[in-house]
């Protein structure tokens, strides 16, 4: 079960990146290169 939880921490994690990587590109947030860098990195592959 502890490791069930591991996952599911992670898992939301991974959503919360996505999302904020989303909200970061929606607002045009391509000129801060530090966003950039992270929309990057949460792109899928």
């Amino acid at each position: 079960e502890e490791l069930f939880d591991r996952l599911a921490e992670r898992f939301t994690v991974k959503i919360v990146d996505y999302m904020y990587c989303k909200i970061a590109y929606f607002n045009g947030v391509l000129e801060d290169y530090d966003a950039f860098l992270r929309i990057i990195a949460c792109s899928p592959g």
